[in-house]
């Protein structure tokens, strides 16, 4: 740790996919909205047809995309990552609770 050299060594990525609903917007101290950066989430939505038949997981897993490259901003990967989803459900929320909207 004092070298900063990594404690775990691992052939496999890891990628976070946040999936929640707080993700889209911004909300300021003043109580007005600001626009967030555009998440991996947003560039999936304005995916090019050539991704169109694949899920957002396998998306993730499988490709990266880099807003500053304006040719060709999605590129494959050479190995595939192991995505972790957040938020994580342990059970499917009540249809009354306020966790079943961004559960669905």
């Amino acid at each position: 740790m004092l070298l900063k050299l990594p404690l775990v060594v691992c052939s496999r990525k890891f990628v976070s996919l946040n999936v929640g609903r707080n993700i889209f917007r911004k909300i300021s101290r003043d109580g007005l909205q600001i626009s967030s950066k555009n998440t991996f989430v947003q560039h999936y939505q304005k995916r090019p047809f050539f991704l169109e038949h694949l899920s957002l997981i396998e998306t993730t897993r499988s490709w990266t995309f880099d807003s500053k490259c304006k040719q060709d901003p999605w590129k494959p990967k050479d190995v595939h990552a192991i995505v972790q989803v957040w938020p994580q459900f342990y059970s499917i929320p009540g249809e009354a609770s306020k966790e079943f909207e961004t559960f669905c």
